[in-house]
């Protein structure tokens, strides 16, 4: 993608943010991007879990053994925060 990029990363009150700007038309552009979308991402945030330990998200056809298919889950929760719309 043709212009700039930019990746940048911030912490604060246990929440990590990670931003990628790709083909900015001035490095100037993408960091008023991110500058916007750290104020904005690192207060509206909301934590879901979309896969729950202990269930299973997908079957998975296997050969050779004595059962056909295995349900695949995970182990434990793994909680992901995503930026919640002003809307």
């Amino acid at each position: 993608m043709p212009g700039y990029s930019l990746v940048t990363s911030d912490y604060t009150q246990d929440v990590s943010l990670i931003q990628l700007y790709m083909g900015t038309e001035s490095i100037r552009a993408a960091q008023k991007k991110i500058v916007k979308v750290t104020e904005y991402g690192l207060q509206s945030q909301t934590l879901n879990t979309p896969i729950t330990a202990g269930s299973s998200f997908v079957t998975q056809r296997i050969l050779w053994v004595d059962k056909i298919t295995v349900d695949l889950g995970i182990l434990q929760n793994t909680p992901i925060t995503t930026l919640t719309s002003k809307n």
